[in-house]
């Protein structure tokens, strides 16, 4: 496989682990309104990413680019998650399938630019 084929399987992976099956119900609920489970979904999309990474995409974890790179998508989803949130929040946006799918596609995008990079 294409090593950038590869690193973009590998973070797509990590994404829909962390957002999906391996996220808390309890982070779920409550990392729009606090910030110990929006730091604690995070650590769990590095971490995944991470582990995803080095196994399927065998990048090199020592790396100071590739670690700037993971903090980098990591600050970035945590935004997207974030804004999201606030909008949704202040009712600037309907809680719906719509902006649920933005946030899909801006992750998408942020997945295919950090797949890029690496």
């Amino acid at each position: 496989m294409q090593p950038l084929s590869a690193a973009f399987l590998a973070l797509l992976l990590a994404h829909l682990l962390g957002d999906f099956l391996l996220q808390p119900e309890w982070i779920a609920r409550n990392k729009a309104r606090r910030l110990l489970p929006m730091l604690l979904h995070g650590a769990l999309h590095g971490l995944l990413a991470w582990a995803c990474l080095a196994f399927f995409g065998r990048v090199p974890f020592l790396s100071i680019r590739n670690q700037l790179l993971i903090v980098g998508y990591v600050v970035v989803h945590l935004a997207i998650d974030g804004l999201k949130s606030f909008l949704i929040g202040r009712s600037v946006l309907p809680d719906n399938a719509g902006p649920f799918l933005l946030d899909q596609l801006l992750h998408g995008a942020v997945i295919t630019a950090a797949a890029l990079l690496v």
